[in-house]
């Protein structure tokens, strides 16, 4: 059986791996300036998925993924 990662949880496995970013100015510019993610292709993202894996990870860097989506669609 094989398994494929979503694109919410491929972003988190990467946040993961980084150093701890300090604020949303930073992770704009590891996800978009860094990484290259496409813009309209981040807002596609699952916010509820992304909350649920922060949860997990008890990560800096995730926990501010799910901050930053968050603020983006109130």
């Amino acid at each position: 059986m094989i398994f494929t990662s979503t694109p919410e949880k491929a972003l988190c496995d990467k946040l993961y791996t980084l150093s701890p970013l300090k604020n949303y100015t930073n992770l704009e510019i590891m996800l978009f300036e860094d990484l290259r993610i496409d813009e309209e292709e981040f807002a596609n993202l699952r916010k509820e998925t992304i909350e649920k894996l922060s949860k997990l990870y008890h990560c800096t860097n995730v926990n501010l993924l799910a901050k930053y989506i968050g603020r983006l669609n109130e």
